[in-house]
């Protein structure tokens, strides 16, 4: 795809006129996000528009009715109540979005201040849920509403697709006499309906109302979110009846991303840099994917491109912070952390690069302290909820660590990470079984991660389960994934050892050494200082002197000396065993 024909004028009006619709509904997030994609366009994209009569029509549409404009004045001060009682009464799609959107605010508004009321920002969501949302599920898909099939959500997909869903024309009539502006104020009706839908636990229904408000207005990034939301694996998404339009690229990518599957999200976004060479957006959603593949370096080649590009972003900060803690870059993650609190102190991003710059420097006091932060900010921000988990476990407080670990997968059943967190915290209170269950889960989601399999290959061993044979297999599925750290390698040696099976032992033990011997400066000649290279060379040693093959023998056995105490001790009364064995040999031969 070249820049050339995937972005047209008439996409670019689109989006344009897109912009303006998502400003005029208050959705000032969507509005930000495609204004960012409009400005991340090619050079030869960007050259002044001449607006088309279409374009000109919608910029100077008639003026509104008086309480549209209160209400808008009263949202953008988030004075929600009054803007939804300013709007009682008044007919119109736009009115009555408008009005539910005020409503759903201040519901949201209201959720939080109970929360802080009943037990702080840390409370469950489950114990104050948004009272508004009967109200609204009431108005939106009650009997007649504009939401609800037949000609009016047809009417706003025919009018989208000829105007700023679509083409870009501007306040024409679709088909059923209905406007664009109309047309799109149904779309957002729509969106609103999934959205509340979503969090009354109705999935199906709300994905049914996502997929209506996408086909009729595509440029409403917090529509294809919410939809991502709705679907439970990426099966849902690719089964969904979606209009071609190239807004759905980036909803294929980012559901690629969160199912885990990197290197086709990397591949999407690659395309789409094609159309959108500046977009920062593409850029840190690259490097999100890079950093789920563990390929730390070019994630933060990435993030740092990222902040030369756009110095006082803050979205994607704490994903970065997180790679500079894998590398324990403490320089940088102290930069990143001060720079983040000149910028925006008060975002939970912002509260989280910090906590993971204290937890870095073993102030886990602190960097529990700042997680928190982050929640009352924002308590569906699930990185906080993890992260404090972790902290806990480092602080011996399981308990908390595990309720911070449950309330991450109540947000999101989808981290892998909390999953993972709460099978290491019951294999620390020595309850195998349960940890079984988490690790499971957490390979589930991360099949192709080495950790996992190793972790539950671990569980397997534990005395209460003693299944070797199901160890086993976990652990060359982490070999098989490229496990990094060799333990299961180690672990293979091991457990065939143990199993009697010498051969397949040798055999692992060998890969783990040669695979330590090539990460070592001074390759063979040079001691691997820790214990999986003392049991790799013990057992060998003793193998290869079983089955007369002593050359081999000897020369693990001197590289025993090398490290002290007993080690070095049984290594000489090996070799003094294999001299005694050549000098039999020598005198049987005469």
């Amino acid at each position: 795809m070249t820049p050339g024909s995937s972005m047209t004028p008439n996409r670019r009006e689109e989006m344009y006129a897109a912009v303006w619709h998502l400003r005029e509904h208050c959705l000032f997030d969507s509005a930000k996000w495609l204004a960012e994609c409009l400005a991340a366009l090619p050079e030869e994209e960007l050259q002044p528009l001449q607006p088309s009569e279409s374009l000109l029509a919608l910029m100077h549409s008639e003026p509104e009715l008086p309480q549209v404009v209160l209400a808008k004045s009263y949202i953008d001060v988030k004075e929600y109540r009054r803007a939804a009682a300013a709007l009682e009464g008044v007919a119109g799609a736009k009115a009555r979005f408008l009005r539910c959107w005020a409503k759903y605010q201040a519901g949201e508004k209201r959720k939080v201040e109970e929360a802080v009321e009943r037990g702080g920002p840390l409370s469950k969501s489950s114990d104050n849920d948004n009272p508004e949302l009967a109200a609204i599920e009431a108005e939106l898909g009650g009997e007649g509403a504009l939401v609800v099939g037949g000609t009016a959500t047809t009417a706003a997909g025919d009018a989208a697709a000829a105007g700023a869903g679509g083409s870009g024309s501007g306040n024409g009539s679709g088909s059923g006499g209905a406007t664009v502006g109309e047309s799109v104020s149904v779309a957002l009706c729509q969106y609103l309906y999934g959205v509340v839908l979503l969090q009354l636990g109705r999935k199906g229904e709300a994905r049914r109302a996502m997929v209506d408000s996408v086909n009729a207005f595509p440029l409403n990034w917090a529509a294809w979110s919410s939809l991502q939301k709705a679907c439970d694996h990426k099966a849902h998404a690719l089964s969904l009846q979606l209009r071609s339009h190239w807004m759905s690229k980036f909803f294929f990518a980012s559901v690629c991303l969160e199912f885990q599957h990197n290197l086709e999200s990397l591949q999407r976004y690659d395309e789409l840099l094609q159309s959108f060479p500046a977009s920062c957006f593409i850029i840190g959603q690259a490097a999100t994917a890079h950093y789920n593949r563990r390929a730390f370096d070019e994630a933060q080649e990435l993030f740092e491109k990222l902040l030369k590009e756009d110095p006082y972003r803050i979205e994607g900060q704490d994903t970065y912070s997180n790679i500079l803690y894998v590398k324990e870059a403490f320089a940088q993650l102290s930069y990143l952390a001060h720079k983040a609190a000149l910028t925006d102190k008060y975002r939970p991003e912002t509260c989280c690069v910090i906590g993971n710059y204290y937890s870095l420097k073993g102030h886990h006091e602190k960097a529990v302290l700042y997680f928190k932060r982050a929640l009352k900010l924002n308590r569906e921000y699930l990185s906080a909820w993890t992260l404090m988990g972790h902290e806990y476990v480092e602080m011996k407080n399981t308990s908390a660590a595990i309720e911070a670990y449950r309330r991450a997968v109540d947000i999101s059943p989808r981290d892998y990470r909390a999953w993972y967190g709460l099978g290491q915290t019951y294999e620390i209170l020595a309850m195998p079984y349960y940890a079984l269950y988490y690790y499971r889960r957490a390979t589930q989601l991360r099949p192709m991660d080495a950790r996992m399999w190793a972790a539950m290959g671990q569980c397997y061993e534990h005395d209460q389960l003693r299944n070797l044979q199901s160890a086993v297999r976990c652990y060359h599925r982490a070999e098989s994934n490229g496990d990094r750290e060799g333990i299961a390698l180690h672990k293979l040696g091991f457990l065939y050892a143990r199993m009697g099976e010498k051969n397949r032992a040798a055999m692992y033990y060998k890969k783990n050494l040669d695979r330590m011997d090539d990460e070592s400066a001074g390759g063979p000649n040079h001691p691997v200082d820790n214990q999986q290279a003392v049991d790799a060379l013990d057992f060998l040693s003793a193998y290869f002197r079983d089955v007369g093959r002593l050359d081999e023998a000897e020369a693990y056995a001197m590289r025993l000396l090398d490290y002290g105490g007993d080690t070095k001790e049984k290594a000489k009364a090996l070799l003094r065993e294999i001299s005694s064995v050549r000098s039999h040999n020598l005198a049987e031969m005469f």
